[in-house]
């Protein structure tokens, strides 16, 4: 199995997905990581570029490409949908991790809004929105136990020191979100996801 990630900024994915990237990858299966802007807003491009790679290598994420918006002002145009669309036909997803469009960050909800539209000529892949500090009404159907790769998505959060530093995220946020998912279906640790669409194909392996 293929799966990609698109968010918005160099942190995302390790927040919203990490455990389950991990335990993707640990099984064989192949990670591409698209991250829509370099969060020169939250710090240093470089910097935060760094963060990123470091933390892609951390739960075993195959390849990193930075799509290079300005943070905060990430847009929906048809450039943006077809810069996404590219990747997904050169690499074939077929699960895309994204945001929820419930959201009170403008980037992470035009992020959600540029991946549905450019699956839009893929009905094969499968589309699921996980959770972040800024996600509201958040109502997930799909849960993934992560106990036994917490620490390794606590390890990738760590890595984006520029933003533990200014508060930005924190591995007790991390921990507690886990906590919480765990207890909804009986487990010590979990990551939750909505659903935008679930292909028959996935189902049927």
């Amino acid at each position: 199995m293929i799966v990609m990630t698109v968010f918005a900024h160099p942190d995302d994915m390790e927040v919203h997905c990490g455990g389950t990237v991990r335990k993707l990858s640990s099984a064989g299966h192949r990670v591409i990581e698209v991250i829509m802007s370099k969060g020169n807003n939250g710090g240093d491009e470089e910097v935060r570029e760094r963060e990123a790679i470091e933390g892609a290598k951390c739960l075993g994420v195959d390849r990193v490409e930075f799509l290079n918006h300005e943070d905060g002002r990430i847009s929906v145009d048809p450039e943006s949908i077809d810069a996404v669309r590219a990747l997904i036909s050169k690499f074939e997803p077929d699960v895309v991790f994204t945001h929820s469009p419930n959201d009170t960050h403008q980037d992470h909800r035009r992020t959600f809004r540029i991946v549905t539209s450019a699956v839009s000529k893929f009905p094969e892949v499968t589309v699921l929105m996980g959770e972040g500090p800024s996600t509201v009404g958040f109502q997930p159907v799909v849960y993934v136990d992560v106990t036994d790769v917490l620490e390794k998505k606590l390890e990738a959060v760590r890595v984006h020191r520029s933003q533990v530093e200014r508060g930005a995220i924190s591995e007790e946020m991390v921990m507690k979100t886990a906590e919480f998912r765990g207890m909804e279906i009986g487990v010590k640790y979990a990551e939750a996801f909505e659903a935008f669409r679930i292909s028959g194909s996935l189902l049927l392996g």
